[in-house]
């Protein structure tokens, strides 16, 4: 009987001798030779090939050992890497299981076989569901998870390797409940972007959180189709046909920053702008880039729809006037709001121009530049940090101090092209700066 042991996988009830094929793998000479692939529980999965049927156990010595993976070693206490696996000449066959045969899957589970699944420092066992899934097909339950001690949500780490009319399966069943299915679609946000990307470079889409479902198929929990739509906004997908028809999106901060990271800046205005579309948390940020560039109806929109707006209205005169030098158009009576922004400027004595110029103080810079005499080199600097903010008006201001529009390398006229700053680009070429 051999020191060693590992399991085989094989296209027949005997031994196979197969050069390796795992699709990472980077074995240099090794992955040419052909021989015997023994690898450790936890690896099966991730050596299966759709024409495999049979996994036996096998038992093997030193010198039956044809290759060790070359970035580490082996011996009978410790695995030699992530991607395990020997190359044998030879070896003893201790057990066989037909994986296509549920009693042998019964059967396999109650060996060991299942605690060396899970006894992996590095690896998911849950590739093991791949498996499973390939095998067992709809017949697939929590019972059998159980068996091989494993859990439904790990059906998150093979989902991309399955049928999806398997997968809808699943949903169909419970295996893939709710609330699985909720945690799931959260967590891969991050894929959704590069799905966006793909749609951009007009590639298939491949991903199974946005082939799971459709216009057709729908998500029945509430929770659920909140999840699945916020997946497919963010993918460039049909979220609305997600939902019913009545239903608004409700986004929470942290779900619409992997929207704001992968869609333009124009993107991420309107679809904040959309009525049927809610985001939790402060707007203010979003409107502000909206007035910088040159979105004013669409900055008022997202003002309106801002939880509590009349809190934000102060910063919203203050910041239309760091960009415009004059006051919003509203439908009433704006000077009492107009007259807390200049109350709030009125306590700025500490400030320097600089300052001043970074929180769109537009009245108390005008009253300090009046005041004082600042010299070019504390303009030229002030100027930089209102043009970072695309505060156009309050470059302006700068400018007819004596600032210089094209200091410190043409960083104003570069940071408005690279920022799409509108009313700053616009002044900045209309007074002959170039980038």
């Amino acid at each position: 009987m051999g020191k060693y042991s590992g399991y085989h996988l094989s296209e027949h009830q005997e031994l196979c001798c197969e050069t390796p094929s795992h699709k990472d793998d980077l074995f240099g000479e090794m992955a040419s030779q052909r021989g015997i692939l023994a690898t450790h529980a936890w690896h099966v999965a991730e050596f299966l090939k759709p024409s495999h049927r049979y996994l036996h156990l096998l038992a093997y010595d030193d010198e039956q050992i044809k290759q060790v993976h070359e970035e580490g070693h082996h011996d009978g206490a410790s695995s030699f890497s992530t991607l395990e696996y020997v190359l044998l000449n030879d070896a003893e066959v201790r057990d066989s299981w037909n994986l296509s045969d549920p009693a042998d899957l019964q059967r396999l589970a109650e060996t060991d076989f299942p605690q060396q699944l899970h006894s992996a420092l590095i690896g998911s066992p849950g590739t093991f569901i791949e498996l499973l899934a390939m095998f067992l097909g709809e017949q697939l339950d929590v019972a059998w998870l159980n068996r091989f001690r494993l859990r439904p949500q790990q059906l998150s780490d093979v989902m991309d390797n399955l049928p999806i009319p398997l997968l809808r399966n699943y949903v169909e069943s419970g295996l893939l409940s709710s609330a699985a299915l909720e945690v799931i679609f959260n967590a891969h946000l991050y894929r959704a972007g590069m799905d966006y990307q793909s749609r951009k470079r007009n590639e298939p889409i491949k991903s199974c959180c946005y082939l799971l479902f459709d216009e057709q198929y729908k998500p029945a929990h509430p929770a659920l189709k909140q999840a699945v739509a916020c997946y497919q906004l963010i993918s460039g997908g049909n979220w609305r046909g997600v939902l019913d028809t009545r239903d608004k999106l409700t986004l929470s901060d942290e779900q619409f920053r992997y929207f704001r990271e992968s869609h333009s800046l124009e993107d991420v205005i309107a679809t904040l702008a959309d009525p049927a579309i809610t985001l939790q948390g402060n707007m203010m940020p979003y409107i502000s880039q909206a007035l910088t560039t040159g979105h004013i109806r669409a900055a008022t929109t997202l003002l309106k729809k801002q939880s509590g707006a009349g809190r934000y209205f102060h910063d919203f005169i203050r910041e239309f006037m760091a960009v415009y030098g004059a006051l919003p158009r509203v439908s009433f009576d704006i000077s009492p709001f107009y007259q807390k922004v200049k109350q709030q400027q009125q306590n700025a004595d500490a400030l320097t121009i600089r300052q001043l110029c970074e929180n769109g103080y537009v009245d108390a810079l005008i009253a300090r530049l009046k005041a004082s005499d600042a010299d070019i080199k504390t303009l030229n600097s002030a100027l930089q940090y209102a043009a970072d903010k695309g505060y156009a008006h309050i470059v302006r201001l700068l400018h007819e101090a004596g600032a210089e529009l094209d200091t410190w390398n043409n960083y104003a006229i570069k940071t408005a092209s690279s920022k799409g700053f509108v009313p700053l680009q616009q002044y900045l070429l209309k007074h002959g700066i170039r980038g």
